[in-house]
């Protein structure tokens, strides 16, 4: 006997259909004996109220358009200077939805089901970057490259089938897609990358420790990426379950900084988000749902970076191959909190 307790049994346990495989009520105290007689397992009749998981018949094949232009040009021997435009844009992207929305009295619009997860290709997305590149060869003894990349990336659902709540693949609306589009819970506006390694001429001192050092770094520096933010009281309907299914963002109260100004990383006690900048959205008093007006991923989180460097002493050996050594105490990581981002 295969029975189908979840709704996201998918193709193998379809829970609709010609032939549907539904869900049992299961009586508890037939299982244990205290009813003797009662059958265990019973037929779930209409009106039903368990999760389905569909697909749309018109299912439509996702695709992804790329483009780029770059230019290249050497500025002085072995030093070479890059800059690019970076495009892309993704069509008919899955994402979910809930097909039967509750109501704000707690009803749905289909009353034989509860939650119907619609798994669709209504999605989309776009990334435009403006990337610049210096690269170093063998130049007075440093060698290495420098990044730098000016971007932004917007979508309509960034994981298309995560259930996960703090990342937010449900809409706020179900029935209100377009309020979901907004930066990707991975944009990142502004990214700096440098690696260098440079070859040290030969110190005072004996030849076989004097020769052969290098000191190699990576440093990197970014923007902060977006903060998903729900709220965790759902007052979008007045009864469960709620119309924004537990994924309702707060309204932002205008004039107020939702960062606050002087906060620090942990351990310390004085957090990043301005709790007075939110409000809960209130109950519905008419037929309408209850929705804040934050936008989907609209406020960034801390930009941060970290700085890497680490020597070491490369050895010719007779037979021309050449060996490295690192001493154990020259790795140094330095991670550093850089002044916040506070809007999209």
């Amino acid at each position: 006997m295969t029975t189908n307790y979840t709704n996201d049994a998918g193709l193998t346990t379809p829970p609709i259909g010609p032939k549907p495989v539904q869900p049992l009520n299961f009586d508890s105290n037939a299982f244990n004996g205290s009813e003797v007689g009662a059958p265990v397992f019973t037929p779930v009749t209409l009106p039903y109220s368990f999760d389905i998981f569909f697909t749309p018949r018109d299912f439509a094949t996702p695709y992804v358009q790329s483009w780029n232009l770059n230019l290249e040009h050497e500025v002085v021997q072995n030093v070479a200077a890059q800059l690019g435009y970076v495009g892309s844009k993704g069509t008919k992207l899955v994402r979910l939805r809930d097909a039967n929305q509750a109501l704000v009295d707690g009803s749905r619009p289909n009353p034989n089901y509860g939650f119907m997860d619609e798994f669709a290709t209504i999605s989309g997305s776009t990334y435009h970057a403006l990337q610049a590149t210096l690269r170093l060869r063998n130049w007075h003894g440093l060698a290495g490259f420098t990044g730098y990349t000016w971007s932004k990336s917007l979508d309509d659902a960034s994981d298309g089938i995560d259930f996960n709540s703090s990342t937010v693949a449900l809409p706020q609306d179900s029935n209100n897609l377009k309020a979901e589009h907004g930066p990707s819970n991975f944009d990142t506006r502004q990214r700096f990358t440098a690696a260098f390694t440079y070859q040290f001429p030969r110190l005072a001192g004996p030849r076989k420790l004097s020769e052969g050092w290098q000191l190699n770094t990576i440093i990197t520096a970014q923007s902060g990426r977006p903060v998903p933010i729900v709220s965790e009281l759902d007052t979008s309907g007045n009864s469960y379950p709620e119309p924004a299914n537990s994924h309702q963002r707060p309204n932002l109260v205008p004039g107020i900084n939702p960062v606050v100004s002087n906060w620090e990383s942990a351990p310390d006690s004085i957090g990043y988000l301005n709790a007075s900048a939110f409000t809960q959205p209130l109950y519905p008093t008419g037929d309408a749902p209850s929705f804040g007006n934050l936008g989907r991923n609209a406020i960034f989180g801390p930009n941060f970076g970290t700085s890497t460097s680490r020597s070491r002493r490369i050895r010719r050996l007779r037979s021309g191959s050449t060996s490295s050594s690192e001493p154990s105490s020259s790795i140094s990581s330095i991670t550093l909190t850089l002044p916040c981002q506070t809007s999209s």
